[in-house]
């Protein structure tokens, strides 16, 4: 469901797993749907839908305690913050990641650190070379 064609019939999809999800109680799965529909909407360009999806999925993830699940939308949510020159956001919700993927060894430390260095960059707390 990459392809841009296709990204409205994953999202048609999504929201009816959602809907099942809170039929059932599945809080994780619904977590996961919502930080899905954030990321769909992202790539269609609606940042502020997606910006929505994220902070609910977060809420989400935080009061079930998914930790490796907050570190994740935090980072979706850090990519959107950059792509509107949020840099200072961005790097506020990347350091929380960061800290979270050190605390319980993540495997999206590296991404996270990567992307973490990309916003010291455009802050110029880091020089391009670093």
């Amino acid at each position: 469901a990459r392809e841009e064609g296709q990204l409205p019939q994953a999202k048609d999809y999504i929201e009816q797993a959602l809907a099942i999800n809170e039929t059932i109680s599945d809080e994780t799965s619904r977590a996961t749907n919502l930080n899905n529909l954030g990321a769909i909407a992202s790539a269609m360009g609606d940042t502020d839908t997606a910006l929505v999806y994220y902070g609910s999925a977060l809420d989400l993830r935080r009061r079930i305690q998914d930790h490796e699940g907050v570190a994740k939308t935090l980072h979706n949510l850090a990519l959107i913050w950059l792509s509107l020159s949020d840099i200072a956001q961005a790097e506020a919700l990347l350091q929380e990641a960061v800290q979270l993927d050190e605390a319980y060894g993540f495997p999206g430390l590296e991404s996270d650190l990567s992307l973490l260095k990309e916003a010291r960059r455009k802050t110029g707390i880091l020089s391009p070379s670093q």
